[in-house]
This record gives C-alpha cells, structure tokens and sequence, in this order.
C-alpha cells in the first residue's frame, strides 16, 4: 500500500505533538543538574564522583527547567562507551525502588538527533548546543516485563568539566 507525501507527513505532526504531550506529562528526574546537588556524576577515569553541582546556566534558567545547568562540552573521542558507563553507573540511584533493576541492560546509546528517536526531546527542551552534545542510552529492565512502559528506560547524558552526568531521565 502507498502512502502519500501528506498524509505521512500528518502522522510524523501527530506522532510528535503526542511525543511533546508526553513529556510534559510525565516530570522527569534530573540528576546533577541543580547547583550544590551533590549527586554523583561519573569521571574521565570511570570513577564516581560527588559534584558540588554545575556553575551558573548557559541562559535564563526556570525552576522547572530539566536542561543542565551549565552547557555540556563537546562529547569527544570515546562518548559512546562513556556515556554508557556513566548510565549504567547511574541506574541503581535513579530507578529503584520502583522499578526492579536487577538484570538491566543497555538497549542501545546513539547521539541526540534532531530528526528521529528519543534525541528530539533533548533538542526539543533544551536547544540545538545542548542536543549536539547529548547522548541518548536506552535501558531495559526485564524483570518489569511485560510492561512496555515500565520496562524501558531512557537517559540522556552530556559530558561536564566533572565528567559524564544524567541531565534528564524521560522514563
């Protein structure tokens, strides 16, 4: 069956405003985005680290705001790997107890694009420097199986002058 050039570009519209409407409706969690936060944060040797938090926004700044608090650095030689260290260093702190984290997995971890995938969100909240520099790790967590929602986890990572942190978690 072929499908016309308008009506595709139709359900691409509805799929992104159903998209937008989610994360609104669902409040993320940040971690060592706000300043004096302290969380943890993974460093260039793999390490966690207690930051003392970000310094001052790249812009205006809501309380609301799931951006980082300061803008990333570019993500270099070597993102894929630590970006996924840095998440799954993260999981334990981030997910439980609600969800069970025993037998989790990465699903995949590619770089925020502003065209497909989860990486719109990052360009979508927080502009085209902060979504260059955002990597996107997918998570699965089977023992939440069969729940599609529970199951799957996604957290977007940028590389800070403290190393590698989780700025926004959508699921």
């Amino acid at each position: 069956m072929k499908v016309g050039f308008w009506p595709s570009l139709s359900l691409v519209a509805l799929a992104l405003v159903a998209l937008a409407a989610c994360a609104r409706g669902n409040p993320p969690q940040s971690v060592g985005t706000k300043p004096g936060s302290g969380a943890p944060t993974s460093t260039a040797q793999g390490g966690l680290q207690g930051g003392p938090g970000p310094s001052a926004a790249p812009g205006p700044r809501t309380p609301d705001s799931h951006c980082p608090g300061e803008t990333p650095l570019d993500p270099g030689a070597g993102a894929r790997d630590a970006a996924i260290a840095a998440a799954e260093a993260a999981v334990p702190q981030r997910y439980p107890p609600h969800i069970d984290v025993a037998g989790f997995r990465v699903a995949d971890a590619y770089p925020a694009d502003p065209s497909s995938g989860y990486g719109t969100i990052a360009y979508g909240l927080c502009g085209a420097i902060v979504g260059q520099r955002t990597w996107v790790v997918e998570l699965s967590f089977p023992k939440m199986a069969p729940s599609v929602d529970l199951s799957a986890g996604q957290l977007f990572l940028s590389r800070f002058p403290d190393g590698w942190k989780v700025w926004f978690q959508y699921h």
